[in-house]
């Protein structure tokens, strides 16, 4: 699966066999659905900006912030143990929780960076 990016915003892009056309939604956006379909890439890619700006439109007539997707904060449910365990090295490396599971996602990342791409 590909993805198409614009504005902050990042699509995907999937092939259905069926229809015989492309298609994807913007990534990340829970209470708002963008879905955008097109016969090449390069439709694709307009129709996913166009949704993308006309999303952004409409939260501005409205007044209302819009939603940004992975805009970095992310709520981890660990368990006690992992959680105490965390806590721990945090406090050996004079660092806090969060800068203990952003170090390690960070190299779990790095690691396995090849595979993701």
């Amino acid at each position: 699966m590909g993805y198409l990016k614009y504005q902050g915003y990042m699509g995907s892009v999937e092939y259905d066999e069926k229809e015989g056309c492309l298609y994807g939604h913007v990534q990340g956006m829970r209470d708002e659905l963008l879905n955008y379909k097109g016969k090449s890439v390069a439709e694709l890619e307009k129709k996913f900006k166009n949704g993308v700006d006309k999303y952004l439109a409409k939260c501005q007539k409205k007044d209302e912030d819009p939603k940004r997707p992975y805009n970095g904060s992310l709520n981890v449910r660990l368990g006690p143990d992992l959680h105490f365990r965390a806590a721990k090295m945090a406090e050996w490396k004079g660092i806090t929780i969060n800068a203990v599971i952003k170090e390690t996602v960070t190299m779990l990342l790095e690691k396995y960076e090849k595979v993701l791409e």
